[in-house]
């Protein structure tokens, strides 16, 4: 039985919204930020023709951190929501990640919020107190890069 899981990590930017979402609705700009590329620098990876926006996409393989894909979905102002899979031996695990904008406490600045939704089985439910941790790591220094690349 399939149990639903949560990564989430948050981080205030001292930059606009508008700078903030450009990034990240981009994935031809994604390795810019992505903690994944820097955990392994020989990842190899394919964008879409399309690299901005509902229908562009990203596509990693890595003996490191695994392969898989990822494509923009849905485009709001204050939300990116993209499709992504995870691909192992022959399997497809598929997940949702979202880029949440909102004001910050000041007014130079927001707060984003990475969040990646989707549901464990089997083994994985077992591996999921680590796998979260892990995770929540790579996503407060992706945050963290982001910031670095637009403050």
């Amino acid at each position: 039985m399939a149990s639903k899981y949560s990564v989430v990590a948050t981080r205030e930017i001292k930059a606009s919204a508008g700078k903030v979402h450009d990034i990240l609705v981009n994935t031809g700009r994604i390795e810019e930020w992505n903690p994944y590329v820097e955990m392994d620098p020989q990842i190899k990876s394919e964008f879409s023709d399309q690299k901005i926006g509902v229908g562009s996409s990203y596509k990693y393989t890595s003996s490191k951190v695994g392969n898989g894909y990822l494509e923009v979905t849905k485009v709001e102002p204050s939300v990116i929501t993209l499709r992504i899979e995870f691909h192992n031996k022959g399997k497809v695990d598929v997940g949702q990640t979202r880029y949440m904008i909102s004001p910050g406490s000041t007014a130079d600045s927001v707060t984003v919020t990475w969040e990646m939704t989707g549901e464990h089985k089997g083994i994985q439910k077992l591996l999921w107190p680590i796998m979260n941790g892990v995770l929540t790591k790579a996503f407060n220094r992706g945050l963290e890069k982001l910031a670095a690349l637009v403050e």
